[in-house]
Order: structure tokens, then sequence, then C-alpha cells
């Protein structure tokens, strides 16, 4: 049974939704994506989080906006208009994303206090590392061994 959602461009963005809010969409390389929001504009690359409230809203990330929750995260593979719906990358695989300069190649990688870009010295996010180095702030591929999620307790709400 195929996971792949009919219909599923993950470089479109529309001003309504097409597919249900939260809804996964695995691609042919085994990525993940997860249906949402954008809340704020977004640049591609950047990552988001997403809100824990059913609304899917995607938020640019940053280490103050982290609490004692997990969080899931998500990655637009295109520039987000502020709510507009569109895929964000979750995990599984490669992609490329925003990360901040001067990170060496295959360093794990955390939240910054630039928001939506990732680097080092941060909350860990679980199972990330970037393949290739950081370079002024540009996208790089980057591998999720699994879904993309920050947890300061894991504690759930």
């Amino acid at each position: 049974m195929s996971k792949q959602t009919v219909g599923v461009d993950i470089n479109l963005q529309t001003a309504d939704p097409v597919f249900k809010l939260g809804q996964v969409h695995f691609d042919e390389y085994g990525r993940k994506f997860r249906y949402g929001q954008a809340n704020g504009a977004q640049t591609a690359g950047e990552v988001s989080q997403f809100t824990r409230d059913g609304t899917w809203d995607a938020t640019p990330m940053t280490t103050t906006t982290q609490d004692s929750k997990l969080w899931h995260l998500g990655v637009p593979n295109i520039n987000m208009t502020d709510n507009y719906y569109g895929w964000f990358w979750c995990g599984y695989g490669e992609f490329e994303v925003v990360v901040v300069n001067g990170v060496t190649a295959l360093s794990p990688l955390t939240t910054t206090a630039t928001a939506g870009e990732v680097g080092t010295g941060g909350t860990l996010i679980d199972g990330f590392i970037n393949v290739d180095a950081g370079v002024t702030s540009t996208r790089v591929t980057c591998i999720a061994f699994g879904e993309l999620t920050v947890a300061v307790t894991a504690a759930f709400d």
C-alpha cells in the first residue's frame, strides 16, 4: 500500500486549503511532508514549528520560541506567503535547509536565535545533521534520520 498522496506538488502554495491540514505525504524518495499554513512569510529552506492545536500553523522557529513541549518541525521548499497553504518537509532523507554560517559538515543541528535557521549550540533537533558546511546562511543539503522534532522534556499537551 502506497503512502503517497495523489496530486501533491511540494512547490505549490494556495490561498485556500486543498488538502486536510496536518495531512502527511511521502514522496518517491521516502521523505515525509506535512500540509500546513504559513504563519508569517517564510523563506524556502527555513525551519518552522507547527502549532499543537490542530491548525498546523507553521511559524519560523527560534531558540526562544521553544518551551517544555514536543514541537513538530517543517521546512518549505518554496518561499511561502503569510496565511498560504502548502507542504513542509518534516523528515526522513535529504533536503536543502538554511544553516547558519560556519557550521561544519556532519554537525548535529540545533535551534538558533535566528528565525528559521539551524546551527549548533541551541536545542538539539532529533536525528538531524548537515551534509555540507553552512555558508553565509544559505540552503545546504541536510539529512534527517526520522521526523524532525525538538523536545525539551518530550511532554505532550
